[in-house]
């Protein structure tokens, strides 16, 4: 049966009905019509706005520390379950395996008990990777958790850490300061801040090496895992959670040290500046007065300067044993100091050998007889009345000076200042800011 036939003049057919209705209109009302028809063309058209993109607040990253960079023998022990993937098979690591002994050399790594041997030549990487939840490991006789690896390569063998920020903050915070006092606690806030910031430019702007963003000891901030950490230590961290010091929109590169003696170096300034002296100083004295390496007397011979000259690299076995045979003449002076009176370069003569030791080298080259570091530069030489070949260095505070003073810090919470304070005090130049939730 053939189908309906379109006429294609249909609609033109029907057109005229509807011209010819609109010209029967009354004329007022057609030119109401009109006039209805033609604004209704020229109105905008509306478009019903795009809704706002959600962005996504920033999330707490994840930091990698190297817990050793040094060749040893150790201990491990999984304390939840841990994976590890190789090649021929993948492991799960718990409690039941028990300790393995771990031993890291240049070219391999060895992980060993009774019941598990793992042996892997350089370039090698173990990933052990929790198996739900955070994970906790014992390293050394120290627990930590997160993520932990073992990294041989050309460069050296290397233990890592990978954890939260803020969990990794939570083994540093009672590594770096006393948490013993209620009343310290606006000082752990601002250490907490401090720590923080660190951190984060370490993990953003400038990581110590490819594999890893910082070190667990004072190359940058000491972390020791989950031993100390207490109430405090958790409500410092959750007040201050995800803040950190700017300048200029950038996390800062803050420094902090634990005790200045009185006066703090202005690390902002360059070394040539004639910045007046920064004193750490409230109405009532120095804020580190508390500090009991505050101020330190230590004395020291002339052999124990030699040992340490060796131990620096800068003379050997052979010229002690000479001079010792052949007597010599010594001198020690200081050469030059910074605005605040900390040495910067030290003078020091034997027989016909000058040597100028500047920067950490001065602190290490006046180390005890055990090679324990001098605790700061901040110090005066007097010579002993009775005994030549004896001095003393009569010193303030321990550390660098630069930035924040941890037991300066602690003597400002003492006192009732608050955390912010604190921060503005030591870091006036610096902004605090909220940088993930």
């Amino acid at each position: 049966m053939a189908g309906k036939q379109i006429d294609p003049h249909a609609y033109h057919q029907k057109s005229p009905v509807l011209i010819r209705g609109f010209f029967h209109l009354p004329w007022r009302t057609a030119v109401l019509v009109f006039w209805v028809g033609w604004i209704l063309s020229c109105a905008p058209t509306l478009h019903k706005p795009p809704s706002p993109r959600v962005v996504a607040p920033p999330v707490e990253p994840e930091i990698r520390v190297c817990l050793t960079d040094r060749p040893a023998t150790t201990s491990l022990q999984f304390l939840t379950p841990y994976r590890l993937q190789l090649e021929e098979a993948e492991y799960i690591l718990d409690r039941r395996i028990g300790i393995l002994q771990v031993q890291l050399s240049a070219d391999r790594v060895v992980l060993r008990n009774d019941k598990r041997y793992f042996s892997l030549p350089a370039p090698a990487r173990l990933v052990f990777v929790p198996d739900g939840g955070t994970g906790q490991f014992e390293w050394n006789g120290r627990v930590y958790p997160g993520v932990f690896s073992i990294r041989l390569d050309h460069s050296g063998s290397y233990v890592i850490n990978q954890l939260p920020l803020e969990e990794y903050l939570k083994g540093v915070i009672p590594f770096e300061m006393p948490t013993g006092q209620a009343e310290y606690q606006e000082a752990l806030l601002a250490q907490a801040v401090a720590a923080r910031t660190y951190a984060l430019y370490r993990l953003r702007q400038e990581p110590r090496h490819p594999a890893f963003h910082l070190y667990a000891d004072v190359r940058d901030q000491v972390y020791g895992g989950l031993e100390k950490v207490n109430d405090r230590v958790l409500e410092a961290l959750r007040r201050t959670r995800g803040q950190v010091l700017t300048r200029s929109e950038q996390v800062a590169h803050v420094q902090y040290h634990s005790t200045c003696g009185g006066y703090l170096e202005n690390y902002l300034e360059p070394p040539d500046s004639s910045a007046d002296l920064w004193a750490d100083r409230a109405e009532d004295g120095d804020n580190c007065r508390i500090s009991p390496i505050y101020r330190w007397i230590e004395r020291r011979d002339v052999g124990t300067v030699l040992q340490n000259l060796q131990r620096l690299g800068r003379i050997d076995e052979q010229d002690r044993e000479a001079w010792r045979q052949q007597g010599f003449a010594f001198r020690l002076r200081v050469n030059e100091r910074t605005t605040t009176g900390r040495v910067q370069s030290l003078y020091i003569q034997v027989a016909d050998r000058e040597f100028t030791i500047q920067g950490y080298a001065i602190r290490r080259v006046l180390a005890d007889s055990s090679g324990r570091a001098l605790p700061s530069n901040f110090f005066l030489l007097v010579t002993s009345p009775t005994l030549p070949e004896q001095f003393y260095i009569i010193g303030a505070g321990f550390g660098h000076g630069r930035g924040m003073c941890q037991w300066g810090a602690l003597g400002m919470a003492l006192s009732g200042a608050n955390y912010r304070e604190i921060l503005r005090f030591y870091f006036p130049a610096y902004e605090l800011k909220k940088v993930y939730q």
